[in-house]
């Protein structure tokens, strides 16, 4: 069969008959009008809003058959004309879609997003690096608002870190902070997203409060508030994922000041809640006594939570019919539910009983309900909302309400006994008929992510909902840790506040576009301490230039950026060097984000050379489920892959093997054919003909070269279009 034809065939299937790109010139959109309400009619009609969005984006806008409708209030008061796609599922792909807002008083634009379909990439590869796409934001920017330019300031911040750990995101993004008075105003900013494809603004989002800023006037110094706040709350040292790396699971030590608070009266240093009211002092510090580290600790390996683990469901009826007796609860049971919850390195999966006799007993229901973990038998969870009836007068004290809280701790999770602290926890408002309890995990004596909430009847006394949140991470030792004192040290050193004005919220949690913006202290964006090198951490402000690993005019620079944009490229990694099977595969299944669903826990992964406690232990069961790898085996995980290995994953990842596994060879017109292993001759063939992997100048393919990390960039950013991935994040 002659190549060209096995190459139409190939696109036919893969991509289908496509959705056609609407042209410059197309006609308008049919919009379903939605009247305003007479008393609240917007002063820009919808007709108007249309156009503003066509003036701003006139590509994207034009040919597309939009529903309109006019929003009286949004979150911050304000009304809007909202547009979206009048069906957004009804096409093959599902992250399709194109969303806007207009606020209707002022005509701006707030919102836009467009994810396109693969249609809109046939033909184009990565065009701009992250400096490139940053001059178009910021070229948009002072088109669409230029008024704002003035008081905006640059957030040079480590994008990467803000994405999920498991997709390649095919735009930049790129945010202004907006500042007045020389101060950060805040949630007021302006987002942009470049699509890095196309070069176009594919994302937009604008926050702008309308206020008049008090002058800073006479306030207490930065130097000042620290050395009150560290007298009066003090740090405290707690394990924590910000720091944690994409390759690691394994939580480091930092030292925090000793607060939920955020923000901070600027003339007293007192603690303040999100609407600006003050906090007390006994009720600003989230722990009474601070944890203290144990002395010679070891690290701790993440415990083994496979599935080939599970215990049978005999097992768990009879731990969860244990758990109600313990409860004062008897009857039969059946299991009524289930549930799955993941983090980096690990899964857990939840089965849930309940009363067979109790009509109202199910997933949904107000009966009993108790959650076993399948891995560890343990349990995770009791709900029994019925107990939140019953009120009267008299409640319960909260200490009284305290013990029965540490009661149920002990009859449900007897083995975290003496492996949790309490913590005070701030609330707008307190539930009336409810005492709330937060008992935060301890791991080698200090703080760490996870803990067992508790809500107990204030008149009843009664149980109602128990939580446990108990993730299987491992953790660093602490022998190594800087002392409370060197912490406070740096701490008074570094004086990591800021002023800024904020907006106070409501009692919705609203933030109230009239209400009168307030000066307070607020932490500055490095306010942590990495307890065992010294240094202040936060979100990860690095320097704009990400593309410094590139030399420049590389041919692969802008998809090395993309890369780097999403936390997929190793730190300082050369284009030329070599790709591992692990990062090859990483890069694919993140390029072609296949869903994950819960029966991908029950992949066992059955690879030789692959521990349950893999770090990348779900990208590879995702792989299993994709076909792209086969369970059983070596998986090789260090070895270098060669470009005919990475072409068969990339057929496989396109779901094509069925066309590469054809008697007909496809001829390879390559000066190396004969180097190309027999039963990958057609895989390679399809790679190039799809454009995903090809030929060098010289009309050699280099079968058994390995992929460099350049390759590596260009091929999967090519995928991650032919699959028409947009994140919508």
């Amino acid at each position: 069969m002659p190549k060209i034809l096995v190459i139409l065939m190939t696109l036919f299937f893969l991509v289908g008959m496509p959705y056609p790109v609407a042209p410059l010139d197309a006609a308008e959109p049919n919009l379903e009008v939605v009247q305003a309400d007479k008393e609240n009619r917007a002063a820009v009609s919808q007709e108007e809003a249309w156009a503003v969005l066509q003036a701003a984006f006139p590509e994207i806008m034009a040919g597309q058959e939009l529903d309109a409708e006019y929003s009286e209030q949004g979150l911050d008061g304000a009304s809007y004309w909202e547009f979206q796609l009048k069906d957004e599922t009804g096409v093959p792909n599902g992250n399709y879609s194109l969303r806007a807002t207009v606020n209707a008083l002022t005509g701006e634009i707030t919102a836009m997003q467009y994810n396109p379909l693969p249609a809109y990439y046939q033909g184009k590869t990565v065009a701009l690096n992250r400096q490139q796409a940053y001059q178009v934001a910021d070229e948009f920017v002072k088109k669409i608002q230029p008024d704002k330019v003035a008081e905006l300031v640059f957030l040079d911040t480590n994008q990467s870190s803000y994405y999920p750990r498991d997709r390649l995101n095919t735009f930049y993004n790129f945010t202004w902070n907006r500042q007045n008075n020389g101060m950060v105003v805040d949630w007021d900013s302006i987002s942009v997203g470049v699509d890095a494809i196309t070069g176009k603004v594919t994302r937009y989002s604008y926050v702008w409060h309308n206020a008049n800023f008090p002058p800073a006037g006479t306030t207490i110094s930065p130097q000042e508030i620290t050395a009150k706040l560290l007298d009066e709350i003090g740090l405290y040292p707690s394990y924590t994922t910000q720091i944690l790396n994409r390759e690691s699971i394994f939580l480091r030590p930092i030292y925090s000041l000793n607060t939920n608070a955020q923000f901070f009266d600027v003339n007293t240093g007192e603690a303040l809640k999100g609407d600006g009211t003050r906090i007390a002092k006994q009720d600003a510090r989230i722990f009474e006594t601070i944890p203290e580290p144990q002395k010679n600790t070891s690290r701790l390996e993440r415990p083994v939570q496979a599935a080939a683990s599970k215990m049978n469901p005999d097992q768990a009826k009879k731990v969860a019919e244990e758990a109600f007796k313990k409860m004062g609860i008897t009857g039969e049971i059946r299991r009524s539910g289930g549930g799955t919850s993941s983090g980096l390195g690990y899964q857990e999966e939840f089965w849930h009983y309940s009363l067979v006799d109790n009509k109202s007993s199910n997933r949904f229901g107000n009966g009993p309900e108790i959650g076993i973990d399948v891995h560890t038998g343990f349990i995770h969870q009791y709900n029994n909302y019925a107990a939140a009836n019953g009120g009267g007068e008299n409640s319960i004290t909260y200490a009284t309400a305290l013990q029965k809280a540490q009661e149920a701790i002990k009859l449900l999770n007897p083995e975290k006994q003496n492996q949790f602290v309490l913590c005070n926890q701030l609330w707008d408002e307190e539930p009336a008929d409810t005492y709330h309890f937060y008992f935060n995990r301890l791991v080698n004596g200090i703080s760490c992510p996870g803990g067992i909430r508790a809500e107990i009847n204030k008149y009843t006394g009664s149980l109602i909902n128990y939580w446990v949140n108990w993730p299987p991470y491992g953790f660093s030792a602490l022998e190594n840790m800087i002392s409370p004192a060197q912490a406070e040290s740096i701490y008074k050193e570094q004086q990591p506040f800021q002023l800024a004005y904020i907006f106070p919220a409501d009692k919705n949690g609203a933030k109230n576009q009239r209400t009168e913006p307030l000066l307070v202290y607020r932490y500055a964006p490095d306010n942590k301490i990495d307890a065992l090198s010294g240094e202040m951490l936060g979100r990860g402000e690095v320097s704009l230039n990400l593309d410094s690993a590139v030399p420049a005019g590389h041919p692969a620079a802008p998809a090395l950026s993309l890369l780097q944009e999403s936390g997929l490229l190793p730190a300082g990694i050369q284009p030329e060097a070599a790709v591992t099977r692990r990062q090859a595969l990483k890069t694919l299944m993140a390029s072609i984000q296949p869903n994950y669903y819960s029966s991908d826990l029950k992949i066992s992964l059955a690879l030789k050379d692959i521990n349950v406690n893999d770090p990348d232990e779900v990208f590879l069961q995702k792989a299993v489920r994709k076909g792209v790898i086969k369970n059983q085996g070596y998986f090789d995980p260090d070895k270098i892959i060669s470009r005919e290995e990475l072409a068969v994953w990339l057929v496989n990842c396109l779901d094509y093997q069925d066309v590469a596994r054809m008697k007909n060879q496809i001829s390879n017109p390559y000066k190396d054919a004969d180097r190309i292993s027999k039963d990958k001759t057609n895989y390679v063939g399809l790679v190039d003909g799809l454009g995903l992997l090809t030929a060098d100048a010289n009309q050699n393919f280099r079968p058994q070269d390995a992929v460099s990390w350049a390759e590596l960039a260009v091929t999967s950013t090519r995928l991650a279009t032919m699959r028409g991935n947009q994140s919508r994040y």
